[in-house]
């Protein structure tokens, strides 16, 4: 009960005397007990103790003349003069922090120079976080959880990572000494890249060729290294961030998030380079090669089907021509001498029929002949 009371409780006993110790802030004499001497805090090893520094702040407003910056300048170098310290010590009414002044006879005639001397003092942690009552407040809290608080059952190594964790910053990084996210994240970042890279391969098939006519080869394979490269951007985020300048992607501001009995932590405000990254490679390279992996087999037929028609066509159209214009030839043939046209006829017909049959296998092996080369071609 002694140890979590008031203030009000503290200076009771200051007053009365009854007490054995109180740590309190240094109080004019007059408030004091005559049965108590100031003495330094005991620590756990013999000549190292403690002292909380406590003062007043001192603010000028913005905007003001010059004739009163003056006067306020004036009257603070009056406040923190060693004549007006001194005078103020000797009157029990502060203890000053120039130094200095514990070698002065009159001082130390009324008071133990040794002691304030030998003072260690700490500072508060007023820059360690915005907002210092906070986390004064969170600090006793924890604190007198370990020390009264036998409920929570805390230990001394769970209570000192608790005030830690007050005013550390988590940050990403590969090392799981504090948690995982950071090798998880490096591990699903270098497989996309692996993937990334590894498609560039299908390029260099000619059955995906049709697919990819949009842009030449090397202006393909440079969107594929550009979201590989927008994608390690990320790792710039590790650590401290101190990387950031060399990626002008996108402004971004950076905000501290302070979780409650957590671990705090960074957070960047700005676009998503991990998102702009992927749906860069998806929309442009990846949906071609989905395409081409679906629909290679069907477009390699019909392709093969339409030029083998195409060439098909075009030689019946022409042997039709030449078999009209030979069937005409014959009809006109006429004469006295019956047998001489039927003889003239027979062996024009059967000139015909082997011209025909020729005529029909360089057809074919042409046909076959500009299939191939136009599929050794595309």
């Amino acid at each position: 009960e002694e140890f979590i009371s008031s203030d009000d409780y503290a200076l009771r006993k200051i007053g009365d005397g009854t007490s054995i110790f109180v740590k309190y802030y240094i109080l004019p004499d007059f408030f004091v007990n005559e049965v108590y001497r100031i003495r330094h805090l005991p620590g756990a090893k013999k000549g190292i103790s403690a002292a909380t520094i406590t003062g007043f702040n001192v603010g000028v407003l913005e905007g003001l003349s010059e004739k009163t910056l003056n006067a306020t300048l004036i009257a603070f170098q009056f406040i923190t003069s060693k004549q007006t310290q001194k005078k103020y010590f000797l009157r029990h009414q502060l203890v000053t922090g120039i130094m200095s002044l514990y070698d002065d006879e009159d001082i130390c005639s009324i008071t133990d120079c040794d002691l304030f001397k030998n003072f260690q003092p700490i500072g508060r942690p007023i820059n360690a976080t915005d907002n210092f009552y906070e986390y004064s407040e969170k600090f006793k809290k924890y604190i007198n959880e370990f020390l009264y608080d036998h409920t929570k059952n805390v230990s001394a190594e769970e209570t000192l990572k608790s005030i830690d964790d007050i005013t550390r910053i988590y940050q990403i990084n590969i090392d799981t000494e504090y948690s995982y996210i950071g090798l998880i994240i490096s591990i699903i970042i270098f497989s996309l890249i692996g993937i990334m890279v590894a498609s560039l391969i299908f390029l260099f098939m000619e059955n995906f060729n049709p697919f990819f006519e949009y842009l030449p080869l090397d202006l393909w394979v440079l969107v594929v290294f550009g979201s590989v490269v927008m994608l390690c951007s990320i790792f710039t985020k590790f650590g401290e961030g101190l990387l950031d300048f060399l990626y002008f992607l996108c402004g971004y501001k950076i905000d501290n998030i302070y979780v409650e009995d957590g671990k705090n932590f960074e957070a960047c405000n700005m676009e998503s380079i991990f998102v702009t990254s992927i749906s860069n490679y998806g929309l442009s390279y990846g949906i071609r090669l989905v395409f081409g992996l679906l629909q290679k087999r069907n477009i390699r037929e019909s392709f093969i089907n339409k030029v083998n028609k195409g060439f098909i066509n075009n030689e019946s159209m022409n042997n039709s021509k030449i078999k009209s214009s030979q069937f005409n030839d014959t009809s006109c043939i006429t004469g006295n001498d019956t047998n001489y046209s039927a003889h003239t006829y027979t062996n024009n017909t059967e000139s015909n029929n082997s011209n025909n049959k020729n005529e029909t296998q360089s057809v074919k092996t042409s046909i076959l002949s500009k299939i191939i080369d136009y599929h050794y071609t595309t």
